[in-house]
């Protein structure tokens, strides 16, 4: 295949399809692809969002599992989207329409020539292969043939002469400015801005945005981070909720040691993005000053992965749990919860643990909640359905989940099982024990039992400290 792209294969479809999907890419795979298949390359604790963003940049072939499921899910729809927008006439064979069930392809795909997998038939295998595989120079001509066929009996249908005159006309109202489609170049702009000298290269990116280094007028270094429209999608409406998280929070992060101070935000800009500027966490490495490109921030996650055994001493943990734990206290008693609570949004300054990221932050809800946007967090940190986030004793969920993460080194995934070394390592249980006893209780399934408030988890973690 192509060396410009990781993948080969990117499977677009519904989790409900899970299983027809996953036979197609352990069979694609058998034939020396690269697959991207979401249960393969998501983690827990990964934003969703991103993973799948990356996965489509690096793969060549978007393979649409279309099925009555698929068509009904916001995710495959966006995924379709963005396949159609980055090659509108799919002259490249970009993506390719795999028909699952009896679903009725949409009136985008139907002038596309597509492969029938409701059978399984060894032709259409052969066919979808052919395509996926059209790179590396071994497609049969003949199957070149079949499928240009199809691709010609489909242009005579009079859908695809009016679809292919209407993208025509998106894309030269485009060029003419008439209308509005983000293009990279936006998507990734350097904010402009009098106020602050920003340096070239962002030192970090999150589902929405990049952050950069930036000085103020005074010298002092800071972190600046902008959000675009571009990236939520066709809707606006999670931009602005994005934008109204963040300039309510501004006023709370200066009011507690522990949350991760925002110092300015600005106005929303014409070129569809705004940004905000927070005090910058400790560098992993001393001396960045000098070369500012070498700047990377001290969060947890990049602690627990510099260490050889991916976990912490067990006083580390208390120090670090009892703050965040008071810092959560603090916000729950002002009516708003963080809902992102994992590693690589706990940020160090002076060696105080900060909790950062605050663009999920919310009015608290009530514990019935049937508000769709409530789901928003990172897989592994939420608790299990059908249990929303959003709520204090999703919260605290979420910082026992931390603390199993901290404690005993494994991704959340795992828990409550406990790693071999550390059941094999008579001293350093004797001191997990009593800490594993708070973790279970703040992670049960059912938050009835968990701590009634993130006050309580913070004093069942000073009892622990005291006592040891």
């Amino acid at each position: 295949m192509s060396e410009d792209f990781k993948y080969d294969v990117f499977l677009s479809h519904s989790t409900k399809d899970k299983a027809v999907v996953r036979e197609l890419a352990h069979r694609l795979k058998g034939d020396g692809l690269k697959v991207w298949l979401d249960t393969w390359e998501i983690l827990p604790g990964d934003l969703i969002g991103l993973k799948i963003e990356q996965g489509l940049q690096a793969s060549r072939v978007l393979l649409l599992c279309t099925s009555v499921n698929a068509l009904n899910s916001d995710w495959v729809t966006l995924e379709r989207h963005t396949a159609m927008f980055r090659d509108p006439k799919n002259k490249q064979r970009r993506f390719v329409p795999v028909i699952l069930d009896d679903a009725v392809l949409p009136d985008t795909l139907i002038q596309f020539a597509h492969v029938d997998w409701r059978f399984k038939s060894a032709d259409e295998y052969s066919r979808l292969l052919a395509v996926t595989r059209q790179a590396s120079g071994d497609l049969n001509s003949a199957l070149i043939s079949q499928i240009e066929a199809d691709r010609q009996q489909k242009k005579r249908h009079p859908l695809f002469r009016f679809l292919s005159r209407f993208w025509a006309q998106t894309l030269d109202s485009n060029r003419s400015g008439a209308i509005s489609i983000p293009k990279a170049a936006v998507l990734y702009q350097k904010p402009q801005t009098s106020d602050y000298d920003v340096y070239d290269s962002p030192f970090g990116e999150g589902a929405y945005g990049k952050v950069w280094l930036a000085r103020n007028a005074i010298g002092q270094w800071q972190a600046l981070k902008a959000v675009y429209v571009s990236k939520f999608g066709k809707s606006t409406a999670p931009y602005e909720r994005e934008f109204r998280g963040i300039t309510n929070f501004k006023p709370l992060s200066e009011l507690h040691p522990g949350l991760l101070r925002i110092d300015f935000v600005s106005r929303k800009k014409i070129e569809g993005y705004f940004y905000y500027v927070m005090e910058l966490g400790d560098a992993l490495e001393r001396g960045w000053e000098e070369h500012p490109a070498g700047y990377k921030p001290r969060d947890l996650r990049s602690v627990l992965a510099k260490g050889e055994t991916k976990h912490l001493d067990i006083s580390e943990c208390l120090r670090i749990g009892i703050a965040l734990a008071e810092t959560l206290h603090f916000l729950h008693t002002r009516g708003v919860t963080h809902r992102d609570i994992k590693p690589s949004n706990i940020i160090f300054v002076n060696n105080y643990p900060k909790l950062a990221d605050v663009g999920l932050v919310s009015e608290i809800l009530s514990t019935d909640s049937d508000d769709t946007g409530t789901y928003l967090g990172t897989p592994g940190y939420m608790p299990p359905p059908p249990e929303s986030t959003g709520t204090p004793q999703a919260d605290v969920y979420a910082l026992g989940m931390l603390l199993y993460r901290m404690s005993t080194g494994q991704d959340p995934g795992y828990f409550p099982e406990l790693p071999t070394a550390l059941i094999n390592d008579d001293s350093r249980m004797a001191s997990f024990l009593r800490l594993n006893g708070v973790i279970l209780k703040a992670c049960s399934p059912d938050r009835t039992r968990r701590y009634s408030s993130a006050g309580q988890l913070h004093s069942a973690l000073l009892e622990i400290q005291k006592a040891s």
